[in-house]
């Protein structure tokens, strides 16, 4: 003997209240961005020098290498980065060193990013 539509319907609520909850989580977090999150606009990858050669002001980064994974390189420390929507995040893999996130438009060769206190620089991507 089977349950009553009622039991059924009412389980049939829930599960999708269940599923619409673990979507939006997925969708808030970018599903399960953060730390392991790869890469973003492919325009990124490459070598990134302060466009003036001098260093960066205000704790901005001097240099960043990155790879299309989503790996790279920021004043010669490992880190993990992702981009897209005008937001660029570099996040290291040292849970003492803190992540960062910027504003930032780009094109094939230039880079200018913001940091949420205003303060920016514009780089360049060295050619090979």
């Amino acid at each position: 003997m089977g349950l009553p539509n009622a039991v059924n319907k009412k389980r049939l609520q829930i599960a999708f209240a269940l599923l619409l909850v673990f979507a939006m989580a997925a969708a808030i977090t970018g599903c399960g961005g953060g730390k392991d999150s790869k890469g973003g606009d492919p325009l990124f990858a490459g070598k990134w020098v302060t466009a003036d050669g001098y260093p960066a002001p205000n704790g901005l980064p001097d240099d960043l290498e990155l790879r299309k994974n989503g790996t790279g390189t920021c004043e010669g420390v490992e880190i993990l980065w992702r981009a897209g929507d005008g937001r660029f995040f570099i996040m290291s893999h040292d849970s003492d060193l803190p992540d960062f996130e910027y504003d930032y438009e780009i094109s094939e060769t230039r880079l200018i990013i913001t940091d949420g206190s205003g303060n920016s620089d514009i780089y360049m991507k060295e050619q090979k």
